[in-house]
């Protein structure tokens, strides 16, 4: 764990690295659990692409202090509740995937590992776990297309940094460097840019968070092969 970092902190960085995984791989990402903090009931992250739906919970926790099993069944009764109320207590201004329920998923992923009777509800209810899956360092810039037709880099210091979501498909990225988004034709965001984001929580955006084109072969084989060396 890095120093000088609250647990809160170091738990936020762990949701962000993993929702980069999502989003690398194609997947749309809503950071639930950095914007409603403890009103997130257990969801740190909601993913979804097409008609599959993750229910995310991510632990960074050492292995000297496992996963207990009412860590599981509380992912587990929250994703029940999100299929019944379809994200209606959210109020994120995020549409609602048009999944059955059946394709909707608990993940748990965590740096430690989960204590034997923890594994074995995990295992009767089909949660899919990520256990003793690291963080590692990663490029936190995002580049982003809004839906006004400017190209904006972001900072994880900017307020409406967890607001914005990576479409790899409309051309979005993540990048090391503030030299490489600039080279890529992205400029630094405005400060009134972040109000906008801010808006997005309570209202619609329409074209914002949907895809504008059909992947191409060469996109979905890029997106499917990340996501099955990472498991998604």
């Amino acid at each position: 764990m890095e120093g000088q970092q609250t647990p809160a902190e170091v738990g936020r960085d762990y949701e962000r690295f993993i929702g980069y995984l999502y989003e690398t791989a194609g997947w749309n990402v809503v950071y639930r659990g950095i914007l409603r903090g403890m009103a997130d009931r257990g969801r740190d992250l909601v993913c979804w692409s097409g008609s599959k739906v993750h229910i995310v919970q991510c632990k960074r926790w050492s292995a000297a202090n496992p996963i207990k099993a009412e860590i599981v069944h509380d992912l587990i009764k929250t994703t029940a509740e999100y299929v019944a109320k379809k994200h209606s207590d959210d109020q994120l201004g995020f549409e609602w995937p048009e999944a059955a329920s059946k394709s909707v998923r608990a993940v748990l992923f965590t740096t430690g590992i989960l204590q034997s009777d923890a594994a074995a509800v995990a295992r009767l209810n089909r949660v899919i776990i990520r256990d003793r899956y690291a963080f590692k360092a990663y490029p936190k810039i995002k580049c982003h297309h809004t839906s006004l037709g400017k190209k904006v880099y972001l900072t994880p210091a900017c307020y409406s940094y967890d607001s914005i979501s990576v479409r790899s498909l409309r051309g979005d990225c993540y990048v090391y460097s503030e030299t490489e988004a600039l080279s890529l034709g992205f400029e630094k965001h405005e400060e009134n840019m972040a109000l906008f984001a801010a808006k997005k929580r309570t209202i619609r955006s329409g074209d914002e968070f949907k895809p504008d084109q059909t992947p191409s072969f060469l996109f979905r084989l890029k997106a499917w092969l990340f996501g099955l060396k990472h498991g998604l």
